[in-house]
């Protein structure tokens, strides 16, 4: 569940700034550029902040970083702390937290703090480069561009400063909105305190539209659409050497499943996979499990698929750069679960983004009678 801003924390916002004492003034900073142009992110009234307490699942995301890196939330959740500080070059005490922030990077990594820092500004990179640049603004933590406000949003973003600390079971548990010099012992003490409670662990994250996020998304990119062939194939077979998708497949349809152990709607679509497996409504049918963890993930992957993938054949994806897989990149697929069609003579037809019932793939495999499968 994203975080949402409720009308109490609106009234909250409106009133933060009144009845408190004037905080002294934060050392001076190089200058942002007069005005922000429309469609820029407001930044929340001077002297005002606020620490929201939030019990909610984090959202899946993925974004490739400035130096080109992937930046995702199953890399980090499950055994580091995940602040996010979102920010823009307009708001001034957005760049008056920075220095705080990392600060508690230097403190706080080796105990396993992850700060990314997310730039909502909406013009190209490279001016926000050029202004880091002639400011001295050095990050030692990931910055991503977040241009189109795509990730501000799936956090509920309004104003700015925000702060988002995430701990290793994946669970929000602070939004700090705003920035006074005095916020920082309250901020380090949350931090400090969900360092403390490390637990490494695989857990599960709050699907957006239905689906887990594993790779950025790409202007324009879309499923494998109908008709289209994704040929022949190479991956990691699950228990252990090479695996040709051609020649597992041969002649007959196959049902190939995107998945993630990140993923709560993949593992309850494993339950519809492993039936249709089990009773298949098209002779000679098989069902493919294509995990798109990174290779560190691979021995709970493992472990999930043998005790919960009776029938279904498993492999690992390579990843390519980026953070997308290589069979995944020829499928279009960029989160999970996302589920394929493909009939006997190799061709998509039909593909489904998120889960997928039984009865919805079983109605798409009658239709392949006509195109050549098997009964």
């Amino acid at each position: 569940m994203a975080v949402r801003r409720t009308p109490a924390l609106a009234l909250l916002l409106l009133l933060a700034g009144c009845g408190k004492k004037e905080e002294p003034a934060a050392p001076p900073l190089p200058a942002a550029p007069a005005a922000a142009p429309a469609g820029t992110i407001r930044e929340l009234p001077g002297g005002a902040s606020i620490t929201t307490d939030v019990n909610a699942r984090a959202p899946a995301f993925a974004r490739t970083a400035f130096d080109g890196k992937l930046v995702r939330t199953q890399d980090y959740i499950g055994g580091k702390v995940l602040l996010i500080d979102f920010w823009s070059v307009f708001c001034q005490s957005c760049l008056q937290e920075i220095p705080f922030l990392k600060k508690l990077h230097e403190r706080y990594a080796a105990a396993g703090l992850e700060v990314v820092g997310v730039n909502t500004d909406f013009f190209p990179k490279e001016r926000i480069l050029k202004f880091m640049e002639k400011t001295g603004m050095a990050l030692p933590y990931a910055l991503v561009h977040d241009r189109d406000q795509s990730l501000a949003k799936l956090f509920s973003v309004e104003a700015l400063p925000v702060l988002v600390l995430i701990d290793s079971a994946g669970w929000i548990r602070m939004v700090h909105l705003g920035y006074r010099p005095a916020d920082e012992k309250e901020i380090e003490s949350r931090v400090k305190q969900a360092c403390n409670r490390i637990k490494e662990t695989v857990v599960t994250l709050q699907p957006v539209g239905g689906t887990t996020s594993f790779a950025p998304p790409e202007k324009g990119a879309a499923l494998l659409a109908a008709g289209a062939v994704p040929g022949d194939f190479d991956a990691l077979a699950a228990a252990g050497g090479a695996f040709s998708f051609a020649a597992w497949r041969g002649d007959s349809p196959a049902v190939v499943f995107f998945w993630s152990i990140f993923c709560q709607p993949c593992r309850q679509e494993f339950g519809h996979l492993t039936r249709l497996a089990a009773r298949p409504p098209v002779a000679g049918l098989k069902v493919l499990a294509v995990n798109v963890d990174s290779t560190k993930l691979r021995p709970a992957a493992t472990r999930f698929l043998a005790a919960e993938g009776a029938g279904l054949t498993g492999v690992f994806d390579r990843e390519a750069p980026g953070g997308r897989g290589e069979v995944a990149g020829r499928f279009g697929v960029s989160a999970t679960p996302s589920t394929f069609l493909v009939g006997a003579d190799g061709a998509v037809r039909a593909s489904w983004g998120g889960e997928v019932g039984e009865d919805t793939i079983a109605a798409a495999l009658g239709g392949l009678a006509g195109a050549g499968a098997k009964r």
